[in-house]
């Protein structure tokens, strides 16, 4: 059977892709499939990124397992928005599999020009809108998102280690990804919110599943010295925050290793919202985060004068919703910080986190089940700086539709007192 994808076998074939251009009888155009022969070097290249908002990427790359590596790119914000990723923006139908990239993405200066702004920037998609599948992708490297400032209006920023940000349109489906790479991000801005994950920086879709996936990267956030209120750094080792969506989006078999840290630098004259979770930093929708862990550090490096808000937790930092669901899902308990010092969970959201079906913990305290004040769910300051064991926060049996324990056989693997891995 002939294969009909487009190869792509260097680098000038790679910034092909989308132009539109005739070669070897077809053209390259942003709606083709194509496939990856071989490790591609882009040291010392020239890169082009794919698409933007008015021309978005909707083909399939599938990269075969090989990797593109060295790949760097620096954007300066001056007075444009820009977006950030191997691929800028994807529209519908989109699909990229088996791929493994090594980034260095850089936004550098300080935009003091543009009343409103947004920055989208993921290590291989800054802008996922309408329908989307990544699966078997890696990445590797630095993601900074740099320093955003304006002098007045409302600047968003939104950094994740695969994806920036998930805008409304369709289902996406991110499956089997890791991220190794650091992501960096500061707020600089009299109303400017940042939000960082891991996996993906903020999410407003009408439905996200991230199943699979994990991040290894540190995530590290601040909020430098300024008058006004409203600034916000939200960071978590899956997803920064979670927002609007139709359907609840769904963490399931996932885990994060890697350190998250927020902090606030300077003086502030008004509030400013410092929120970091394990898995995720806020949760604005309702969220199924189910058979997770996490085992990065959650830090909060700022005083808590001049305003500061601060929300941390081992799961979620913060919660603006009735109810969530954490389905066998747990954190290590003294992972959680002040600066150096071991604390107590201190997410102080107004939700509730919904322990489904009956909770037969293998260590931890029994939290029984039905919805929970997030206080109920928090460790005391003794028991984190007791020992270094996993925080049961979930149950055994699960009663939610499609959500099963965890699976040892197809999904996990586990050796002697070692955590939980993929296979």
């Amino acid at each position: 059977m002939i294969d009909k994808r487009i190869p792509i076998y260097n680098v000038a074939d790679w910034n092909r892709v989308g132009t539109n251009q005739t070669f070897d009888g077809r053209v390259w155009s942003m709606s083709e499939e194509y496939r990856v022969m071989n490790d591609i070097n882009f040291s010392g290249q020239v890169l082009q990124n794919l698409g933007e908002d008015s021309n978005r990427f909707t083909g399939k790359i599938d990269g075969q397992g090989y990797t593109f590596s060295n790949m760097v790119k620096t954007v300066n914000i001056g007075n444009q928005a820009p977006s950030v990723g191997l691929i800028n923006w994807t529209g519908a139908g989109a699909e990229i599999l088996n791929l493994k990239i090594g980034v260095n993405w850089t936004v550098s200066g300080n935009d003091t020009i543009l009343v409103y702004n947004c920055y989208y920037i993921g290590g291989l998609i800054g802008v996922a809108r309408d329908t989307l599948t990544v699966k078997n992708v890696q990445v590797s490297g630095s993601i900074n998102g740099g320093t955003v400032g304006s002098f007045g209006g409302s600047n968003f920023s939104h950094v994740g280690g695969i994806v920036g940000v998930c805008t409304p349109g369709g289902d996406i489906t991110l499956e089997n990804c890791i991220n190794n790479a650091s992501v960096t991000g500061n707020n600089n801005s009299n109303t400017f919110q940042c939000e960082c994950g891991g996996i993906v920086g903020t999410c407003d879709v009408n439905s996200l599943t991230i199943r699979r996936c994990v991040n290894n990267g540190a995530i590290t956030l601040g909020t430098s010295g300024i008058a006004g209120g409203g600034r916000a750094v939200r960071a978590g080792g899956i997803i920064g925050a979670s927002g609007n969506s139709t359907i609840p989006p769904r963490i399931i078999d996932c885990y994060n290793s890697g350190d998250v840290s927020v902090s606030k630098n300077g003086a502030l004259t008004g509030a400013a919202y410092l929120v970091a979770g394990g898995l995720v930093g806020a949760q604005r929708s309702s969220t199924v985060i189910a058979n997770c862990y996490s085992t990065g550090k959650v830090i909060r490096n700022a005083n808590t004068s001049n305003g500061a808000v601060n929300r941390i937790g081992g799961i979620t930092g913060e919660s603006d919703v009735a109810t969530n669901l954490a389905i066998n899902t747990y954190y290590l308990a003294s992972q959680l910080f002040v600066g150096t010092a071991v604390q107590a969970d201190a997410n102080t959201g107004s939700g509730t986190i919904v322990i489904d079906g009956t909770s037969v913990p293998p260590r931890g305290s029994t939290q029984g089940s039905g919805a929970k004040a997030q206080n109920v769910m928090q460790v005391t300051l003794a028991n984190a700086q007791a020992n270094n064991t996993i925080y049961y926060t979930g149950n055994v049996t699960s009663t939610t539709p499609g959500i099963t324990g965890w699976d040892f056989t197809n999904v996990w693997n586990v050796s002697g007192t070692n955590y939980p891995i993929l296979r």
